[in-house]
Order: structure tokens, then C-alpha cells, then sequence
């Protein structure tokens, strides 16, 4: 009996100790979570701006077009041919490109609120006007766009099949919003063709915009002129205007 009470005195004895070194251990160190909290003395990265991708007709198109057999010689001046479109939604806003003092072409969608109107103000500006549809029209309905816009210069398509055959004798341009339709039909039905080479505003931010604008000013310097397509926004224009101001590109009629 004297040993069992000797021997539970001496556990007792061995828990007080421990738990009494492991009590000032706890005081002398903060708790893990604590240390580290004061280890992290370098501030946060910012966090990191990510572009806005814009949701549209265009939006899945290459942004950038390679035409192989285009002859890439030597280094020429920079020569920009500026589509904008689909326009006809707001003329308050679209009209912003037509005093710029500079050649445009503008892609024009017929069912659009203001169509009408702002094709007024396109032919009355001089600029080439594109008819947007989404399949070859007929005589008869080229006749109701005529009637319904007013004379214009050309049509605009994403689907090139049938369109040289349904242009042929109508004195219209083909303008390929897309950038990879073959040329040899209109070619032959002697049909001027324009083709898209890049695309310009596919993010939102005006320094993209620039940035944009600027490699399609460098590409013309060896492929010659780059046809390149914008969306008539109030960024897009901000973004025009300033490489207007600050490049030596010329701005040269799509037709």
C-alpha cells in the first residue's frame, strides 16, 4: 500500500512539472498564427488588372490575320485602311469618327435603331458606307436596302459563299469581315475586294486599343496597307484620337 502511494505521488509530481514547462513555454512564444503575422513584412502585391474581352459578332475572330502569299519587302510607310462597324446604333456616338479629318469606311448594320440616319451622315461625310448581311442578297433586296439607306458602296460579310455571284454587274465592293475569304471570285467578276487584316479593340482598355493600333501601323511597313477594324465605342475613338495625334501613319481609304 505505502508503495502504491509513493508511486501515484511521484506520476502527480512528474505531471505538474511538464504541464508548468510547457505553460512558460507557451509564454515565451506566440502562438504560430502570431509569428506568422509579424513575419510578413513585405506588402501585399496589387492586385493584378485583368482586360476586359468585349462579347460581340467579332469577338471570336482571329485578331490578327497572316496572308502568306502577301509580299513582305523591305520597309514602307505606315498606311492604315480603318473600318469601323457594326454601326447604326447611336449616331450620337458613331459620329464622333466622322470629324477626325481623316478616310474612314464604316460597316453599317441595316436593322440597327438608326441605320438610316447615320448613313445619311456617312454619305454626307464622303466616306465608303458598308452594308452588313449575313447572306447574298438578292436584286430585289438590294434594290429595299437602297431604297431603305441610300446609296452605298459596298456590302460586309462574315459568310463570302455566293456572295461574288450575287454582286456581280451591282457596281458594289465585297468588304471580308473576317479576313480569310479567298479573293480569286470577285477578282474574276471584277468585284473590288477589301479584307480585314486585324482587329484592333477585342479588349476593352484604351492602352490595348493603342497598343493595337500601333502594331498594325508596323505591320503595314512591310505588308503595306492594314485594314484594320474598330468598333465604334467611345473608348475605341479615345484610343483613335491619340494615335492620330502622336503617330506619323497615314489613314488611307479602304476602296
Amino acid at each position: 500500500m505505502r508503495n502504491w502511494f509513493w508511486s501515484s505521488l511521484i506520476a502527480l509530481s512528474l505531471v505538474a512539472i511538464v504541464a508548468g514547462y510547457l505553460s512558460g513555454s507557451g509564454a515565451a512564444r506566440p502562438p504560430s498564427a502570431v509569428v506568422r503575422g509579424a513575419a510578413r513584412t513585405v506588402p501585399p502585391r496589387r492586385p493584378r488588372i485583368h482586360e476586359i474581352a468585349v462579347r460581340d459578332l467579332f469577338s471570336r475572330d482571329a485578331v490578327e490575320i497572316g496572308h502568306p502569299l502577301m509580299a513582305r519587302v523591305g520597309r514602307r510607310p505606315q498606311r492604315l485602311s480603318i473600318v469601323v462597324g457594326l454601326c447604326g446604333q447611336s449616331v450620337a456616338v458613331e459620329s464622333g469618327f466622322l470629324g477626325l479629318g481623316v478616310p474612314l469606311a464604316f460597316d453599317l448594320d441595316p436593322h440597327a435603331a438608326q441605320a438610316a440616319a447615320f448613313a445619311g451622315d456617312i454619305r454626307a461625310a464622303g466616306d465608303p458606307l458598308y452594308v452588313h448581311l449575313q447572306r447574298p442578297p438578292s436584286a430585289g433586296e438590294l434594290a429595299a436596302l437602297r431604297a431603305q439607306l441610300g446609296p452605298f458602296d459596298g456590302i460586309a460579310s462574315r459568310r463570302p459563299a455566293g456572295m461574288a455571284a450575287a454582286l456581280a454587274g451591282q457596281g458594289l465592293a465585297f468588304f471580308d469581315e473576317r479576313g480569310d475569304a479567298g479573293a480569286g471570285p470577285f477578282r474574276a467578276g471584277g468585284i473590288a475586294f477589301v479584307q480585314r487584316d486585324m482587329t484592333v479593340d477585342d479588349r476593352e482598355q484604351r492602352p490595348y486599343i493603342a497598343y493595337m493600333l500601333r502594331r498594325a501601323a508596323e505591320r503595314s511597313e512591310y505588308e503595306g496597307a492594314t485594314v484594320t477594324l474598330m468598333r465604334p465605342t467611345p473608348t475605341s475613338l479615345a484610343a483613335l484620337v491619340g494615335f492620330l495625334r502622336e503617330s506619323n501613319a497615314d489613314i488611307v481609304a479602304s476602296r
